[in-house]
Order: structure tokens, then sequence, then C-alpha cells
């Protein structure tokens, strides 16, 4: 009997840190407003959330349409620069889940400004502010002393979305922290530090 539960509670520890290994992904139900989450490995993932309440609208063209626009992507780039993850048109909502190798690739299907760099790099860009917010107690801090920890890297978003991130938000500029792990951005450019 022993012997049966030390088996038990090893297979629960052996459970509890291979979910915690950061592998996380964005899942459908959870999302109610188009959302990206970086990934620790720089890949990233995007939800988009839409109305599809119209009656002349068709699901079967419009999943044909993002499949489409996916391949012709990958055919300028690599294979599997983007892929479908999760497609779903349920309550007059539609639900897109998509798979992006890096943020360069989520950038230019969208054609939108998004960038993952190092503190360093950040320390002379262009869209850096000279002012973020803690997100430990809500302090203000200067660009030097949130750019400091060269384990740390920068989000650079310029659209309005959650933001979700594999490690912990640090410090942030244009956008509301939601929790440790996420941020809202606003109109304008956003900027997060992250610990991955």
């Amino acid at each position: 009997m022993k012997r049966y539960v030390l088996y038990i509670l090893l297979m629960i520890s052996l459970f509890i840190l291979t979910s915690c290994n950061g592998n996380e992904n964005l899942a459908a139900d959870d999302i109610k407003v188009n959302t990206v989450l970086i990934k620790g490995n720089g890949g990233i993932q995007s939800a988009m959330v839409g109305d599809f309440d119209k009656s002349y609208y068709s699901e079967e063209e419009f999943k044909n349409f993002v499949d489409e626009e996916i391949s012709e992507y990958n055919q300028t780039k690599t294979k599997d620069a983007v892929s479908m993850k999760f497609f779903e048109i349920k309550d007059n909502i539609a639900r897109v889940i998509l798979n992006f190798s890096n943020i360069e690739n989520y950038a230019l299907f969208n054609n939108v400004g998004a960038e993952y760099i190092t503190t360093r790099e950040a320390m002379d860009h262009e869209n850096i502010p000279d002012e973020f917010v803690s997100a430990k107690d809500g302090t203000k801090v200067s660009k030097e002393e949130a750019l400091i920890d060269e384990k740390c890297r920068v989000i650079i978003l310029s659209e309005p979305l959650d933001i979700r991130v594999e490690g912990k938000v640090k410090y942030y500029a244009n956008s509301v922290l939601l929790n440790d792990k996420a941020v809202q951005s606003t109109e304008g450019i956003s900027v997060v530090v992250i610990k991955p």
C-alpha cells in the first residue's frame, strides 16, 4: 500500500513539474478579446475574436480565406512561419488562433508594428518611453531602471489587444496591468518589460 501511495505522489509531482514548464497556450474558451501570447522561445500565439452575425457571412468562405492567407504567406517565408491552431464559429462569434514562429512573422502577416528585443537593444530604441510603471507596486520608474536587468526582454506592440506572456510582467508603459502575466495594450505603442 505504501508503495502504491508513493507511486501516486510521484506521478502527481511529475505532472505538476511538466505542467509548469512554461509551455503555455491560448485556449479558445478563455479568449474574449484579441490576444497575443509571447512565448519564452520567441514564438507567438495570436487569438482573433470577432462578431460573425450577418446572414450573408459564410463560415466555409471565412475559413478558406484564412487558410489561403496562411498558405500564401508561408510560400514567401518558411513552411511553418504561420499555422492555424484553432478555428471556430459559435454563438455568432468567430475565434481563430494562429501560431507564429517569431514576432517578425506576426508583424508582417498582420501588418502591425511588433518587436521582441533585449533590454540592451531597447535602451536606444526610438519607441521606448522615459518612464515605466512597476508591475510589482505601481510606482513609476525611469527607463534605465526598467531596462537594467539583461535577462529581461522587451515587447513593443502597436495595436490594442491583450498581451499575455510566458514569464512575468516587470514593467509596462501605455498599457493597463491585468495581472503579473498580462497587460492590455491601448492605442499607440505599448511597451512591456518581461522576465521570461
